[in-house]
């Protein structure tokens, strides 16, 4: 059960940072 919950933790973290990512290049872009 723990191990599922920190799976889901690492998944969450990951999605922020390609999404931050995108943002930043597409300011960058501008």
């Amino acid at each position: 059960m723990l191990c599922i919950f920190l799976n889901v933790k690492g998944a969450q973290r990951r999605l922020l940072e390609y999404g931050e990512n995108l943002k930043w290049n597409f300011m960058l872009s501008l």
